[in-house]
C-alpha cells in the first residue's frame, strides 16, 4: 500500500490532501469534459481528462490509505478524522462517488504502469471522437502496423490457415512481420495506399477515421480491379460509421470477436482496447473461415 501511495509524484505527495477539495475537482472537471466535448474541442478535453485522472489517482490513494484497501479497519492515522465511523461505502456517497468506482481508481490508477495503460486508455476514447492528431505521446491505434500495438499470433496463424498464406500486408513494420511474414508488407515510410495489392491480404489499418477510410477504399478497389483474390480485414466494430459499412457490404463473412483483442506491444505488454473488433473476410473460401474463425467470435453470414 506505502508503495503504490508513494508511486506518485512527488509534487503530490507534499500536499495535504483535502478529499472534500479533491471531491470538487474531480467533479468540476467531469463538467469541464462534457463541455469540451460538446464544442468539440479536442485540445481542452485531453488536458481535462489528464487532469482528472490524476486526481481520481490521488482521492483513490487516499481512499486506500483510510480503509485499508477496501476493508472495515481505519487507518490509525486518520482517528481524529469526521469521517472516521463511515464505512467504505458511505464514505464514498459523502463525496459523490459510488464505492465500486473509487475501487476501480485503486485497481488501476495507483500504480504507474497501470495509471498510463489507463490514461491512453482514456484518451484513445477520445481520439475515437475527434478526427483530429492525437498528441505525440497518446498511443490510439491497435493495429500490426506503424505503431507500438500488435495483433496476436493466434489471430495470424488463423488467417493464414484460411487463405493459405499471406501475400500483402500493407500497413504494418518489421517487428509485425515476425508473425506475420507477409511476402511484401509495407510501413509508414513507403505508404501501402501506392502499391498493388496482389493475392492474399492480411490488413490491420490505423485506426484513425481519416486513415481507415483511405484503406478501406483501396481494399475495396483492389478487389474490385482482381489484384486482391483474399483479404481478411481487422477492425473495430464500429457498425455506426460509413466506413464500416462500406466495408461490410463487399465481404463475404464476418466474425465478431468474442470479448476484446488484448494487443500487445514489443515488450509483450498487453493494451486495454475500449470495444470489440470483428474480421471481415473476402473471398471465395467462406466455408474454411467460418471453420476456422469461429472459435474466435460469432461469425455471420445471413446479414450479408
Amino acid at each position: 500500500m506505502n508503495k503504490q501511495i508513494s508511486a506518485l509524484p512527488d509534487n503530490q505527495k507534499v500536499q495535504v490532501f483535502k478529499p472534500d477539495e479533491s471531491a470538487i475537482r474531480i467533479h468540476s472537471l467531469e463538467i469541464a469534459e462534457k463541455i469540451a466535448l460538446r464544442v468539440k474541442d479536442y485540445s481542452a478535453l485531453e488536458k481535462a481528462v489528464d487532469a482528472k485522472l490524476e486526481e481520481q489517482a490521488l482521492f483513490a490513494a487516499d481512499f486506500d490509505s483510510r480503509f485499508m484497501a477496501g476493508g472495515d479497519r481505519k487507518s490509525k492515522k486518520f482517528q481524529n478524522d469526521s469521517t472516521v465511523n463511515l464505512k467504505p461505502n458511505d464514505y464514498c456517497n459523502k463525496f459523490g462517488f459510488h464505492y465500486r468506482t473509487v475501487r476501480r481508481w485503486c485497481e488501476k490508477l495507483l500504480d504507474p504502469e497501470k495509471r498510463e495503460i489507463e490514461r491512453q486508455t482514456r484518451k484513445e476514447k477520445i481520439y475515437c471522437l475527434f478526427d483530429a492528431k492525437p498528441s505525440d505521446n497518446i498511443l490510439v491505434t491497435k493495429f500490426t502496423g506503424n505503431n507500438e500495438w500488435y495483433t496476436p499470433p493466434e489471430y495470424i496463424e488463423s488467417a493464414r490457415a484460411v487463405m493459405g498464406k499471406i501475400d500483402v500486408d500493407p500497413a504494418s513494420n518489421d517487428h509485425a512481420q515476425n508473425t506475420i511474414k507477409a511476402q511484401n508488407y509495407y510501413t509508414v515510410n513507403d505508404n501501402g495506399l501506392d502499391a498493388k495489392w496482389n493475392g492474399n491480404v492480411w490488413l490491420n489499418p490505423p485506426y484513425s477515421s481519416k486513415e481507415i477510410k483511405l484503406f478501406i477504399d483501396k481494399l475495396i478497389s483492389e478487389l474490385a480491379d482482381g489484384n486482391t483474390k483474399q483479404a481478411i480485414l481487422l477492425t473495430n466494430n464500429s457498425t455506426d460509421t460509413t466506413w464500416w459499412h462500406k466495408a461490410v457490404n463487399v465481404s463475404n463473412a464476418i466474425c465478431f470477436t468474442a470479448g476484446r483483442i488484448s494487443f500487445y506491444d514489443q515488450n509483450c505488454g498487453p493494451s486495454s482496447p475500449t470495444n470489440g473488433q470483428n474480421f471481415i473476410y473476402y473471398g471465395s473460401n467462406k466455408h474454411k473461415f467460418k471453420t476456422e474463425f469461429s472459435k474466435h467470435g460469432k461469425i455471420m453470414e445471413e446479414m450479408l
